[in-house]
Protein backbone atom coordinates (compact mmCIF):
# COMPACT_ATOMS: atom_id res chain seq x y z
CA UNK A 1 0.00 0.00 0.00
CA UNK A 2 1.55 3.28 -0.93
CA UNK A 3 1.98 5.69 2.03
CA UNK A 4 -0.71 8.16 2.79
CA UNK A 5 -0.15 11.75 3.96
CA UNK A 6 -2.18 14.32 5.32
CA UNK A 7 -0.97 17.42 3.39
CA UNK A 8 -3.06 18.63 0.48
CA UNK A 9 -6.27 19.71 -0.03
CA UNK A 10 -9.30 18.20 1.06
CA UNK A 11 -11.36 15.77 -1.64
CA UNK A 12 -14.63 16.44 -2.55
CA UNK A 13 -16.00 14.73 0.72
CA UNK A 14 -13.62 16.76 2.91
CA UNK A 15 -11.15 14.26 3.51
CA UNK A 16 -7.69 15.35 3.82
CA UNK A 17 -5.40 11.43 3.52
CA UNK A 18 -4.33 11.40 0.08
CA UNK A 19 -1.67 8.90 -1.63
CA UNK A 20 1.57 10.27 -1.95
CA UNK A 21 2.18 7.86 -5.20
CA UNK A 22 -0.89 9.30 -7.05
CA UNK A 23 -2.48 12.24 -5.18
CA UNK A 24 -5.66 10.31 -4.95
CA UNK A 25 -8.12 10.04 -1.90
CA UNK A 26 -7.00 7.22 0.58
CA UNK A 27 -10.30 7.37 2.50
CA UNK A 28 -12.59 7.28 -0.54
CA UNK A 29 -10.18 4.16 -2.89
CA UNK A 30 -10.76 2.55 0.40
CA UNK A 31 -14.84 2.83 0.15
CA UNK A 32 -14.55 2.33 -3.33
CA UNK A 33 -12.93 -1.08 -3.06
CA UNK A 34 -14.91 -2.45 -0.23
CA UNK A 35 -17.84 -1.81 -2.88
CA UNK A 36 -16.23 -3.68 -5.59
CA UNK A 37 -15.72 -6.34 -3.38
CA UNK A 38 -18.96 -6.85 -1.92
CA UNK A 39 -20.45 -6.32 -5.87
CA UNK A 40 -18.09 -9.02 -7.11
CA UNK A 41 -17.34 -11.23 -4.73
CA UNK A 42 -16.52 -14.29 -7.12
CA UNK A 43 -13.89 -12.19 -8.92
CA UNK A 44 -12.35 -11.41 -5.88
CA UNK A 45 -11.91 -15.26 -4.53
CA UNK A 46 -10.67 -15.79 -7.74
CA UNK A 47 -8.22 -12.92 -6.82
CA UNK A 48 -7.37 -13.91 -3.72
CA UNK A 49 -4.05 -15.83 -3.03
CA UNK A 50 -4.64 -19.00 -1.45
CA UNK A 51 -1.41 -21.03 -0.06
CA UNK A 52 -2.68 -23.85 -2.67
CA UNK A 53 -2.42 -21.26 -5.63
CA UNK A 54 0.63 -19.74 -4.27
CA UNK A 55 2.34 -23.76 -4.21
CA UNK A 56 1.47 -24.16 -7.71
CA UNK A 57 2.68 -21.05 -8.63
CA UNK A 58 6.06 -22.00 -7.25
CA UNK A 59 6.25 -25.27 -8.35
CA UNK A 60 5.23 -23.84 -12.00
CA UNK A 61 8.79 -21.52 -11.39
CA UNK A 62 10.57 -24.15 -10.42
CA UNK A 63 9.88 -26.17 -13.43
CA UNK A 64 10.66 -23.22 -15.89
CA UNK A 65 13.81 -22.01 -14.72
CA UNK A 66 15.61 -25.28 -13.28
CA UNK A 67 18.91 -23.53 -13.23
CA UNK A 68 18.38 -20.36 -11.03
CA UNK A 69 16.56 -23.26 -8.84
CA UNK A 70 19.48 -25.23 -8.16
CA UNK A 71 21.28 -21.84 -8.02
CA UNK A 72 19.05 -20.83 -5.08
CA UNK A 73 19.37 -24.38 -3.50
CA UNK A 74 23.09 -23.54 -3.86
CA UNK A 75 23.24 -20.67 -2.42
CA UNK A 76 20.92 -21.10 0.72
CA UNK A 77 22.82 -24.36 1.17
CA UNK A 78 26.06 -22.02 1.40
CA UNK A 79 24.69 -19.43 3.52
CA UNK A 80 22.79 -22.12 6.55
CA UNK A 81 26.30 -24.19 6.84
CA UNK A 82 29.16 -21.21 6.67
CA UNK A 83 27.32 -17.98 7.10
CA UNK A 84 30.18 -15.65 6.18
CA UNK A 85 30.70 -17.56 2.57
CA UNK A 86 28.58 -14.97 0.60
CA UNK A 87 29.74 -11.35 0.39
CA UNK A 88 27.89 -8.49 0.56
CA UNK A 89 28.25 -8.03 -3.89
CA UNK A 90 27.32 -11.16 -4.58
CA UNK A 91 25.89 -11.52 -8.08
CA UNK A 92 23.60 -14.36 -8.19
CA UNK A 93 23.43 -14.06 -12.07
CA UNK A 94 27.24 -14.88 -12.34
CA UNK A 95 26.41 -18.28 -10.71
CA UNK A 96 23.53 -19.78 -12.52
CA UNK A 97 25.67 -20.95 -15.56
CA UNK A 98 27.57 -23.15 -13.41
CA UNK A 99 24.38 -24.67 -12.47
CA UNK A 100 23.05 -24.86 -15.98
CA UNK A 101 25.77 -26.72 -17.25
CA UNK A 102 26.09 -29.17 -14.43
CA UNK A 103 22.43 -29.70 -14.85
CA UNK A 104 23.46 -30.31 -19.19
CA UNK A 105 26.51 -32.16 -18.26
CA UNK A 106 24.68 -34.75 -16.40
CA UNK A 107 21.93 -35.42 -19.09
CA UNK A 108 24.22 -35.68 -21.93
CA UNK A 109 26.99 -37.81 -20.11
CA UNK A 110 24.81 -40.08 -17.81
CA UNK A 111 27.58 -39.38 -15.20
CA UNK A 112 26.13 -37.31 -12.22
CA UNK A 113 28.05 -33.72 -12.49
CA UNK A 114 27.87 -31.62 -9.71
CA UNK A 115 28.66 -27.65 -8.73
CA UNK A 116 32.20 -27.65 -6.52
CA UNK A 117 34.03 -24.77 -4.78
CA UNK A 118 37.41 -24.68 -6.08
CA UNK A 119 38.91 -23.45 -2.41
CA UNK A 120 36.36 -25.21 -0.14
CA UNK A 121 33.85 -23.31 2.15
CA UNK A 122 35.17 -24.84 5.01
CA UNK A 123 38.43 -23.67 4.04
CA UNK A 124 37.46 -20.06 4.17
CA UNK A 125 36.23 -20.17 0.27
CA UNK A 126 33.46 -17.95 -0.58
CA UNK A 127 30.29 -18.80 -2.45
CA UNK A 128 31.11 -16.41 -5.83
CA UNK A 129 31.34 -17.22 -9.50
CA UNK A 130 34.88 -17.14 -9.57
CA UNK A 131 35.57 -19.89 -7.12
CA UNK A 132 32.75 -22.61 -8.61
CA UNK A 133 33.61 -25.35 -10.88
CA UNK A 134 31.84 -28.43 -12.43
CA UNK A 135 33.11 -31.65 -11.19
CA UNK A 136 31.33 -35.34 -11.58
CA UNK A 137 29.77 -36.05 -8.16
CA UNK A 138 32.74 -39.00 -7.55
CA UNK A 139 35.58 -36.64 -8.34
CA UNK A 140 34.11 -34.01 -5.70
CA UNK A 141 33.62 -36.82 -3.18
CA UNK A 142 37.35 -37.51 -3.59
CA UNK A 143 38.23 -33.85 -3.53
CA UNK A 144 35.62 -33.32 0.02
CA UNK A 145 37.57 -36.19 1.67
CA UNK A 146 41.30 -35.20 0.85
CA UNK A 147 40.64 -31.54 1.84
CA UNK A 148 38.50 -32.52 5.14
CA UNK A 149 42.11 -35.08 5.37
CA UNK A 150 44.19 -31.83 5.54
CA UNK A 151 42.42 -29.66 7.41
CA UNK A 152 42.21 -31.82 10.52
CA UNK A 153 44.82 -31.66 12.81
CA UNK A 154 47.17 -33.86 12.95
CA UNK A 155 47.25 -36.10 16.50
Amino acid sequence: MDPVTRAGKPCKYGHIERYVSNGECAECRRAWSRAWRSAHPEEERARRRTPEKERARHVAWRVAHPDHYAAWNGLNKARQRFPGCVPAHFDFEATVPFYRDARRLTRETGIPHEVDHIVALCLGGKHVASNLQVLTKEANRKKATAERAAAEPRR
